[in-house]
């Protein structure tokens, strides 16, 4: 579902901006032991997919989702 084509710089920037100033900027500290907090940060995760639709903005989010699970390790 992610566009092949190559991300405009315009929205890459917007794209990163949105995902790590924001998004992962807000969850990094979280404590995320209940599911609703995780239900909630996908989600959160999912809209800026929709809103950058790109394989490198995807990458991205997957990379900083391994990075908050490295950060939350399950009991």
């Amino acid at each position: 579902m992610n566009n092949e084509q190559p991300i405009p710089n315009d929205l890459f920037r917007d794209g990163v901006n949105k995902l790590v100033n924001q998004w992962f900027r807000r969850w990094r500290d979280a404590r995320l032991a209940e599911q609703s907090n995780w239900d909630t940060c996908i989600s959160e995760l999912t809209e800026i997919g929709h809103e950058f639709p790109y394989k490198l903005i995807a990458e991205i989010g997957a990379a900083l989702v391994a990075e908050l699970e490295r950060r939350n390790p399950k009991p």
